[in-house]
Formats: C-alpha cells, structure tokens, sequence
C-alpha cells in the first residue's frame, strides 16, 4: 500500500505539470490606452537618433497632433 501512495504521488504531481503547460487555443488582444500609446510615440521621436544610426527608417504617423 505505501509503495502505491509513493508512486501515485509523483504521478499525480507529473500530470498537474504537464496540464501547466499545455497549449491553449486563444489568442488574446490587449489594446493599450491612449496614454500607453502616446508614451510610446514619445519614447520612439526621443529615440529617432539611435533608431536612424542603427539603421531603422522611422514613419510617423502624419497628423497635427503629432507635429
């Protein structure tokens, strides 16, 4: 009877891992707020200079907003 537990535990436990890591099949889409997405843009133009020496082309997107 012991020999049983002792062998049931770590296959129990092996299961709960393999379950952990198992593929799910969603895909999920956070949309980020304007404020992200301003942080963002302003972190890109202040960051334009190493982008460019790096090789990077930057395209902004055309608006008043951002002029």
């Amino acid at each position: 009877m012991k020999i049983t537990k002792l062998l049931f535990l770590p296959f129990l436990f092996g299961c709960i891992v393999c379950n952990a890591q198992m593929k799910k099949d969603r895909i999920e889409i956070v949309l980020p707020t304007i404020q992200q997405e301003a942080t963002s843009i302003w972190r890109t133009i202040n960051d334009i200079a190493f982008f460019e020496k790096q090789g990077y082309q930057i395209n902004l997107p055309e608006d008043t907003l951002i002029d």
